[in-house]
């Protein structure tokens, strides 16, 4: 590995940041198209496992004709109590592949149980050869938040309440992240649309 692995220190705990070849890495040995549904879905939004669930109980959250998600908090000590996420066009097509009709009559139990789901993400990571160092389900919701605030800084406001933070938050948790050059013009890719 000649790289360098991104972590910010969250509370008391690290959570890996992921740069733009990692989850293209990981992204490619996943098994199958609903696994990488679920993954684009928790990168391109920035949602919480449990918003994924209410997502997938009530598809009305996401409301087509704005392109955003509108969605009530769980956290008991949530500052911010509903928010809209805000949606690129990454965004926007992990949400209609998330909750494809076809998928919703197949699917019995969906999304995955969250202990399940964590342990084959960290299969495939391994599988994929990447270091799972401080890598957990909230790596992605970190990542998205990061990429916004490396690309977007501009919107630091608009990316604050999109993800149901306050600007310290953006600020502790988001900014000034090691990112190479490369992985800033990926990040510029993945991002691009957000907040227009």
């Amino acid at each position: 590995m000649d790289y360098e692995i991104i972590t910010k220190k969250i509370g008391k705990t690290y959570c890996r940041i992921l740069r733009p070849f990692e989850y293209e890495e990981l992204r490619a040995v996943i098994p199958k198209d609903i696994y990488v549904d679920l993954v684009d879905l928790l990168l391109f939004s920035g949602m919480r496992y449990n918003e994924v669930e209410m997502l997938w109980e009530t598809p009305e959250l996401f409301h087509k004709s704005t392109g955003h998600i509108h969605i009530e908090s769980t956290k008991p000590k949530a500052r911010i109590k509903d928010r809209y996420i805000k949606l690129n066009s990454y965004g926007k097509n992990a949400v209609r592949n998330f909750l494809r009709e076809d998928k919703r009559k197949q699917l019995v139990e969906w999304p995955p149980a969250r202990s399940n789901f964590h342990t084959d993400l960290l299969y495939w990571m391994a599988k994929a050869n990447l270091p799972t160092t401080a890598f957990s389900m909230k790596s992605f919701r970190k990542t998205w938040g990061s990429w916004l605030c490396e690309a977007h800084a501009e919107k630091v406001l608009k990316i604050c309440l999109s993800m149901g933070h306050t600007s310290t938050v953006a600020l502790d948790h988001y900014l000034e992240l090691p990112f190479s050059e490369e992985d800033k013009k990926k990040i510029a890719e993945y991002t691009r649309g957000w907040g227009d």
